[in-house]
């Protein structure tokens, strides 16, 4: 290959990909946390949601994966519901 003759253009091909793959990476980190307060934001605190005065409701914030599994429960419910 061309750049293995020539060390000092392999260096700088070497630094080049590792600058581009920082470059990539640093901008998934910013994509991340800017969608992680996105999502923060947009959801009211449990004191919001249930005034201390209304003892009867409830609110739990659950992580990401724990809905769909309580989702598909329920799917299971709604058609055995239809199907019975």
């Amino acid at each position: 290959m061309e750049n293995d003759a020539n060390p000092q253009k392999r260096a700088v091909n070497c630094l080049r990909h590792r600058e581009r793959r920082l470059s990539l990476w640093r901008r998934f980190i910013v994509v991340e946390l800017l969608s992680w307060v996105i999502l923060i934001s947009a959801h009211p605190s449990p004191e919001e949601l249930c005034p201390e005065n209304e003892s009867e409701i409830s609110a739990m914030f659950l992580l990401p994966n724990t809905t769909a599994l309580i989702q598909s429960m329920d799917q299971n419910v709604i058609q055995n519901i239809k199907l019975g």
